[in-house]
């Protein structure tokens, strides 16, 4: 039987909730794209003729989209599974790394420093996810090794 982990479990829940939101706040601050949000904003970004090498403008749409369907897929694996559980450091690697890339290829298309709240709320709640599903992890070898004593 899997313990759960309140604390962790919270704190998952709020990245997956900051990966949410990311697609609902602005991710430039001015500038080309700094009124449009999803799509559109990736749009007008490689209208001007910017682009990610090795990503083209219908691949960074795929993973901008990611992020909140990972959000909200890790609010379902908590419920189910808590954080303590392969599922969820799964889900919070697979958004970890989607929004690593996806600011990762905003950097190069907008600058860092025209970035908005969109970004960090990305990075930060795929940091959230993932962080709190790997102290579980370490958590439970810890236990594990001292029940062995």
């Amino acid at each position: 039987m899997r313990t759960r982990a309140p604390i962790a479990d919270g704190i998952y829940l709020v990245g997956g909730g900051a990966l949410f939101a990311s697609a609902f706040v602005h991710w430039v601050t001015r500038g080309p794209g700094s009124a449009s949000i999803g799509h559109k904003l990736i749009d007008e970004i490689i209208a001007l003729g910017k682009h990610v090498p090795e990503l083209s403008a219908a691949r960074l749409t795929v993973f901008w989209y990611l992020l909140p369907a990972l959000g909200a897929i890790g609010w379902i694996v908590v419920g189910f599974r808590g954080t303590n559980s392969w599922w969820a450091r799964g889900v919070g690697i697979a958004a970890f790394a989607c929004a690593f890339l996806v600011v990762l290829a905003f950097q190069q298309l907008v600058t860092i420093h025209r970035f908005s709240w969109g970004p960090w709320l990305a990075l930060g709640g795929g940091v959230l996810m993932l962080t709190s599903s790997l102290v579980t992890l370490v958590g439970r070898e810890v236990s594990v090794g001292a029940a062995d004593i």
